[in-house]
């Protein structure tokens, strides 16, 4: 409700205004002032003429510079960056073919193969789930059996030979 009152004020404030336009006695007496000042302004004035129309070109200017200066900095930024990253994954590529060619590393290396068999073939891994299902004991079985064929896999390297007794 206000704000529909509000809105009939401006209403006819505004068309009051258009109404009444203000009469100008002397318009060109007026422009005359006007382009007088300006000229006064510009000869003896702080702004000089010349530099009055220079002013927001130099400031587009250096803004243009300091923002081809900030994008060299982050190209710059980017590829050390870029350069840090690869060079620590090649440097994991050579340490990941320094184990895979160790022998140290032989038996895990075979654990691995042997994970990444039994993964590939989907009938083993649902043998596994209806096992485990079905009777959990037959699972404990397995688990044993196939340990210990990885370890027979592995090797002797693989087993601590140090048993106390």
């Amino acid at each position: 409700m206000e704000n529909k009152n509000l809105k009939t004020d401006i209403d006819r404030l505004v068309s009051a205004l258009r109404r009444k336009e203000p009469v100008l006695q002397d318009p060109g007496q007026l422009t005359d002032d006007i382009m007088r000042s300006i000229m006064l302004k510009a000869e003896t004035g702080k702004i000089p003429a010349k530099q009055a129309s220079e002013k927001p070109g130099r400031r587009i200017a250096m803004v243009a510079r300091l923002l081809a200066a900030a994008s060299v900095c982050l190209f710059m930024v980017f590829g050390y960056e870029q350069y840090v990253v690869v060079d620590k994954i090649g440097k994991l590529e050579r340490q990941n073919a320094a184990i895979s060619q160790n022998s140290k590393y032989g038996p895990a290396m075979k654990i691995n193969e042997v994970i990444a068999f039994i993964k590939s073939d989907p009938r083993l891994l649902n043998r596994y789930k209806t096992l485990n299902e079905e009777k959990g004991n037959k699972l404990i079985l397995l688990k044993t059996a196939i340990l210990l064929d990885v370890f027979m896999i592995a090797g002797n390297d693989s087993i601590h030979q140090n048993i106390q007794r």
